[in-house]
């Protein structure tokens, strides 16, 4: 297991600079345009909430920071990132995308291997960092989306992003198990999933 101490977090903030100029939700209209810089921010700024809010939760805070900041700096170099939705019907482009964030870690495994670890953590939740880090990368989509309102979604969007995000917390869901201090957490999610829900049928996008 990587050890976090400040230096390690120095590098990870410095690297996420160059996040600032990656654009998330590329496919969607532009209302929903926003960096992968500020998405990182967002799911930082959750997890200092959880942490100050439930500190009983067993949780290393800086392992947890360090898991968020490192999860999408495969995404280094690209202009534009495209939702899950598109990436589910461009095949191409979502492997294209694969094999760009592979050469970027392997890069930056070279000079700072512990980062491959942290990668390799995010996506196969060995810990319960890991799989709050899972959770609060799925949650702020929903809650960006939430945010900025469902009007600008096409139902194919709406469809999509509903079975997206309740296929995530039913994962989640199926963690507590090795990690119940976590549990409180799930709860939150998915009250903001009924909320999203609530919110498609409010404005006539069917979910069936």
């Amino acid at each position: 297991m990587v050890e976090i101490n400040k230096e390690k977090l120095d590098v990870l903030y410095l690297l996420t600079q160059d996040l600032e100029q990656v654009r998330r939700y590329a496919d969607h209209d532009p209302k929903y345009h926003e960096s992968t810089l500020e998405h990182t921010r967002s799911m930082m700024a959750e997890a200092n909430s959880i942490l100050a809010m439930k500190p009983d939760l067993a949780l290393r805070p800086r392992y947890l920071q360090a898991i968020i900041m490192a999860h999408d700096l495969g995404e280094r170099g690209l202009t534009c990132d495209h939702s899950a939705f598109a990436q589910a019907n461009k095949k191409e482009a979502s492997r294209l995308k694969q094999e760009h964030e592979d050469k970027q870690f392997n890069e930056l495994g070279k000079s700072h291997p512990w980062i491959l670890s942290l990668r390799d953590d995010f996506e196969n939740i060995q810990t319960a960092e890991a799989a709050l880090a899972n959770l609060l990368d799925k949650m702020d989509s929903l809650r960006h989306i939430v945010k900025n309102g469902v009007k600008k979604l096409t139902e194919e969007q709406a469809k999509f992003t509903m079975a997206y995000h309740a296929k995530a917390v039913e994962r989640f869901e199926d963690m507590i198990e090795n990690f119940p201090q976590l549990a409180g957490i799930l709860l939150f999610a998915k009250s903001l999933l009924n909320f999203l829900k609530a919110e498609y049928k409010a404005n006539g996008l069917s979910l069936d």
